[in-house]
Formats: C-alpha cells, sequence, structure tokens
C-alpha cells in the first residue's frame, strides 16, 4: 500500500518530489566541492596519510604519464 501511495503523491503533488530532487541535487554537489576544498587544503597531509595504505594493499603509483599511457594499451 506504501508504493501507490509514493506514486499517488507524485502524480498529485509532482511541486513536492520537483522540491526534494533539487534540494538533494543542491546538498550532494554542496558535499562534493566540500570534499574538494578540504582535500585541497589539507593536500599535503593527504598524500602523507594515503601512501602508508597503497603500501599496505601493495599497490604502486605511476608517476610517468607517457609510460603509463603506453602500457594502456596492453590492456
Amino acid at each position: 500500500m506504501e508504493e501507490v501511495d509514493i506514486i499517488l503523491v507524485n502524480v498529485f503533488k509532482s511541486k513536492w518530489g520537483f522540491r526534494l530532487v533539487k534540494f538533494l541535487g543542491i546538498y550532494s554537489m554542496f558535499t562534493v566541492v566540500l570534499a574538494m576544498l578540504i582535500i585541497a587544503i589539507n593536500s599535503s597531509h593527504f598524500y602523507s596519510s594515503v601512501l602508508p595504505l597503497l603500501n599496505y594493499f601493495n599497490v604502486s603509483v605511476v608517476t610517468n604519464l607517457p609510460k603509463a599511457l603506453f602500457h594502456i594499451q596492453y590492456l
């Protein structure tokens, strides 16, 4: 019965759905921008914190872009 109620609300009060989606979209964009700012502000700390994690999972970082692009064609 709840599904029917949700559909009826969307049919008769579609403005509520648009407002909800608009709010959630704005909230999502805000949180993404906030996360990007926090990482940018703490970028030196971010890299020093990530390196132990990468070493733990035995992941290497490719710093030579032409060499990395050369290996992509063999994937």
